[in-house]
């Protein structure tokens, strides 16, 4: 019976990536067989000379061997070196290794099997349905971003820019030069130490309800050690859940980035829920900050590639429409129930 499996895209690669190889070992074999071939030319033409008993056609055979092999030297062939192959063979033995990890039994609640642009498009579009304020009191969401120096909030940001303006050629490495088109306003990540210290133009000692955030989201690298006590990140996270907790009942959502560096490689980012190590690390971020698994996201930024992917907006997508929805449903059962001080 044929497999009716789907390839997916970490198939392709492997599979380019052997023939890439194969290529690469049979230009260089040119190289190596090339003075084998003239030297043996020198000792067939050699025996005819001396004895003529051997026949001229082989001699003739090597010439043009020889001939079309210096030609494709001469229009720039190049030999590729050991390390480089082994470079790309390594490559192969990682991205096997990846498939083999997956599972495809894993299992979440209500996230799709496979990333692909129908998700993607499926998403911008429930953006784009959205009205342009939630309510005359408090037209718009407000989320805070909270993690540690380094752990992917500013990349996270040009992800979801670049994911919301969509454009299949172009990823934004800087968010603030995006256009106003895409509906973001800055979001600022701080300290809460650095909260009570500023007393800039933007900051409001009693903020309304409008002006306060909404959704606090926690950005974790998956590299993370969850159970170190003496983490700096993770202890000022548990201190602004105890502040945040209780009476103002903030939404709380957390994406875990780097999830390339435990096992997920870029190019089956498609895949990225059938990974058991990333959904048990999720597990762990839910347990340790007492917030509920379906508000724990997997996160994987632009880096170094040079175009979007369908599958990383996806996964920027997902967070932030959960981002919004969770701050939207705060917003509305505060104001159905009456505002109090403790907004």
């Amino acid at each position: 019976m044929t497999s009716t499996r789907r390839r997916g895209l970490i198939d392709i690669e492997i599979d380019a990536q052997k023939e890439k190889v194969r290529k690469i070992k049979e230009d260089n074999r040119i190289f190596d067989t090339l003075e084998t071939d003239k030297t043996t030319l020198d000792n067939e033409k050699k025996k005819w000379f001396f004895t003529r008993w051997f026949s001229p056609t082989s001699i003739d055979d090597l010439e043009k061997r020889i001939a079309r092999k210096e030609q494709k030297i001469k229009e720039g062939l190049e030999r590729t070196s050991i390390d480089k192959i082994h470079e790309l063979e390594e490559r192969i033995r990682i991205l096997e290794l990846a498939k083999t990890n997956r599972c495809e039994n894993v299992v979440w609640m209500d996230v799709p099997e496979i990333l692909d642009k129908k998700i993607q498009d499926d998403y911008l579009e429930k953006f784009r349905k959205l009205p342009q304020k939630i309510d005359e009191q408090v037209q718009s969401v407000n989320i805070t971003m909270f993690g540690g120096v380094g752990v992917g909030k500013s990349s996270f940001l040009n992800t979801v820019v670049t994911a919301l303006i969509n454009n299949p050629q172009r990823i934004y490495r800087d968010y603030k030069t995006a256009p106003s088109t895409t509906g973001i306003s800055k979001t600022k990540a701080f300290i809460p130490e650095e909260i009570r210290k500023k007393r800039g133009q933007s900051y409001r000692e009693h903020p309304t309800f409008k002006d306060v955030m909404h959704c606090i989201v926690f950005v974790i690298p998956a590299t993370t050690n969850l159970y170190d006590r003496d983490d700096e990140a993770l202890n000022k996270i548990r201190n602004l859940q105890q502040r945040i907790n209780g009476p103002r009942d903030v939404k709380q959502v957390a994406i875990v980035t780097n999830i390339d560096r435990i096992g997920v490689p870029n190019v089956d980012m498609e895949s990225v829920f059938k990974y058991p190590n990333v959904k048990e690390f999720c597990e762990d971020v839910s347990k340790v900050l007492e917030i509920e698994i379906q508000s724990v996201y997997p996160i994987a930024n632009y880096h170094e590639e040079q175009k979007p992917t369908a599958a990383k907006n996806a996964l920027a997508l997902m967070a932030l429409w959960d981002m919004f929805k969770c701050g939207e449903r705060h917003i509305k059962k505060k104001l159905e129930i009456g505002l109090n001080d403790d907004q």
